[in-house]
């Protein structure tokens, strides 16, 4: 039984992005194109700065002067700033000056100062400059209006704190007239301290009075905007770079994205990834006119001795006799997943060329449900397998010698059988193979798929060796990985992997050797004169 490793590792994952390089070089392509060029069909943009200097507000520092924790939160006073600096007031002030295209001016504060930024970005560098330094004259001038607003309703706070103090002098002063002795002098110098809270609050009215003539807002333009001389962008080294390196992030998702959505096979690289444990024995190329007609018969050794496809199914039985041992004969069933991906292809090409070889093939036919190999070598299907296991008959009694030299005898499936699983799977299929074996060197046999129906599963019990056909060009690696499983599960030897119908663009290069038609093709066809059985 053949295992199949379940955690991919570094080397799956890499043999992924190979697989999916194209994709993934195109998609970057795709994104270093687009960003470049839209960037190199934007115009160029200029960058100017303004910076302020903001102060606590007056009437924050004449209020709370009792309470100085509140003067000392700078961050909550600075983000306080930028808000304004950002508020829809400053903007429409800006906008009524240069029009609705104005462009937007971006305020942020400078760490560990109490600066602020005012940036503007535009295509025009002089209307940038003029924009900052207009969206600074704004907010300093509502900043300078809000500041004096403060310090009135602050006046109008310390006016009645003083009215109030004054008040209270006055109860004194007549607190005194009325008392004598002990009381007077405790009156007397309640109202020295009354007096001196009525001159400290008026000293706080008259420098609110005073700020709130000569106040500008306590912000300060102390960096005017100049003209750029030079622009932002567009920059297409940087943006190409970093479409490089954006675009390579994402297609290495898309590449692994990809393969998990794809379930196609891509030839051997990935077939290997889905089954690494499985080793393929041989890629047999596509040979044209095959592919049109899936119903069409084909023997390479007879149509094509010298050609690429004869060449690639020597391979595959050179790859087979390995798996011999000794002298003894051995019985190798070729099934698929699906139907349609090539497996009686393969088995009644690899059959002749067994007999070519020298080696005495049986091959049997053993898909009693879409029987084919009986068209594939010109032969009648009256009785063949069925008929030998029914009636207890050998291979030679119900076979066909096919090749008048080399030693190749076909037995086909014969009639239908009603209950294929259940005849494939007793002990009269171990007798029939068991007397081919007598007589033969290697026995070949063709077997329905192995998904769709048990027969594959249950004749596996009484073969050697398991060779899996896989299509390029139809196969899916669900449908391989559960025929390998299927088979591992009633412990089949799965030998190996006949990779079918590749395309030449996905052979190795050893597979690109010129064969010319050195022989005489009736030199092989002369062998083919398939024998009614006796």
């Amino acid at each position: 039984m053949v295992g199949i490793s379940e955690e991919p590792g570094l080397r799956e994952y890499l043999a992924v992005l190979s697989r999916r390089k194209r994709a993934m070089l195109a998609f970057v392509a795709i994104v270093l194109l687009v960003a470049v060029g839209s960037n190199m069909v934007q115009a160029p943009r200029y960058e100017a700065q303004a910076q302020i200097l903001i102060e606590p507000r007056a009437s924050d520092q004449e209020l709370n002067q009792s309470n100085p924790t509140l003067l000392v939160d700078r961050k909550r006073i600075v983000d306080t700033e930028v808000r304004l600096l950002s508020s829809t007031q400053v903007r429409d002030a800006v906008e009524s000056k240069f029009g609705p295209d104005t462009p937007d001016a971006t305020t942020i504060a400078i760490e560990g100062t109490d600066l602020l930024s005012i940036s503007v970005i535009s295509t025009d560098p002089a209307l940038a400059a003029a924009v900052a330094n207009e969206t600074a004259r704004q907010y300093i001038d509502f900043r300078t209006e809000s500041t004096k607003a403060d310090l009135a309703n602050a006046a109008v706070s310390v006016q009645k704190q003083l009215d109030a103090a004054r008040s209270r002098l006055d109860e004194l002063d007549l607190a005194i007239a009325l008392s004598e002795g002990a009381a007077q002098a405790v009156n007397q110098a309640d109202r020295s301290v009354a007096a001196e809270e009525v001159r400290s609050i008026a000293s706080r009215l008259d420098a609110l009075e005073l700020r709130q003539q000569l106040t500008q807002g306590n912000a300060t333009l102390v960096d005017v905007a100049q003209i750029p001389s030079s622009a932002l962008g567009p920059q297409p080294i940087g943006t190409g770079l970093l479409a490089i390196f954006a675009g390579g992030v994402v297609a290495v998702g898309l590449a692994f994205a990809l393969e998990f959505f794809d379930d196609r096979i891509d030839a051997r690289a990935g077939l290997d990834a889905v089954l690494p444990r499985v080793p393929v024995l041989g890629q047999i190329p596509v040979l044209d006119g095959w592919g049109g007609n899936r119903e069409a018969t084909h023997v390479a050794a007879i149509e094509s001795a010298d050609g690429a496809v004869a060449e690639a199914y020597r391979r595959l039985r050179t790859a087979l006799q390995f798996i011999a041992t000794g002298d003894d004969c051995i019985a190798i069933q070729v099934t698929s997943a699906m139907p349609g991906e090539g497996k009686t292809t393969t088995a009644t090409n690899l059959a002749v060329m067994f007999a070519l070889a020298g080696q005495r093939t049986v091959l049997v036919d053993a898909d009693l449900r879409r029987p084919r190999v009986h068209s594939f070598l010109g032969l009648d299907n009256e009785i063949g397998l069925t008929t030998g296991l029914h009636k207890k008959l050998t291979a030679r009694e119900v076979g066909h010698r096919v090749l008048d030299g080399p030693p190749l005898w076909a037995v086909t499936a014969g009639p239908p059988s009603p209950q294929p699983a259940e005849l494939l799977q007793s002990d009269e299929v171990s007798r029939f193979l068991d007397e081919c074996r007598s007589s033969a060197d290697v026995i070949i046999v063709d077997s329905p798929p192995v998904v769709p129906v048990a027969d594959a599963v249950a004749l596996s019990a009484h073969v050697d060796a398991v060779l899996l056909v896989v299509s390029v060009a139809r196969s899916t690696k669900r449908n391989v990985k559960q025929a390998v499983d299927t088979l591992g599960q009633v412990g089949a030897n799965v030998c190996g992997i006949a990779l079918a119908e590749v395309p030449a663009s996905q052979l190795g290069n050893d597979q690109t050797y010129a064969y010319q038609p050195t022989s005489d093709r009736r030199g092989i066809e002369r062998f083919f004169r398939p024998e009614p059985s006796r």
